[in-house]
């Protein structure tokens, strides 16, 4: 995976989880327009990964561990999380 890739990704989930944290249930065109992303590549990352559809916990959780294992920093992760998810 190149780095400008790895990127692209990390924004996208920080969006995700940004914007599920507020109870939203964000489209794809929302999500790409934040992140600052095309939305085709935004819908093949958030299906990859199966974030598409209902939000959960789970798939929220899932978003966040997946942002950490790219590295980026938790605290950029841990304010869009409820304390419930920790």
């Amino acid at each position: 995976m190149i780095s400008s890739s790895k990127d692209a990704i990390v924004r996208i989930l920080t969006t995700y989880l940004k914007l599920t944290s507020k109870g939203e249930r964000p489209t794809f065109k929302k999500i790409s327009s934040e992140a600052l992303v095309g939305e085709e590549i935004t819908e093949h990352i958030l299906k990859e990964y199966r974030l598409e559809g209902e939000v959960s916990s789970n798939k929220r959780v899932k978003a966040a561990l997946t942002a950490l294992t790219l590295g980026i920093e938790g605290d950029r992760i841990a304010k869009y999380l409820h304390w419930k998810e920790f």
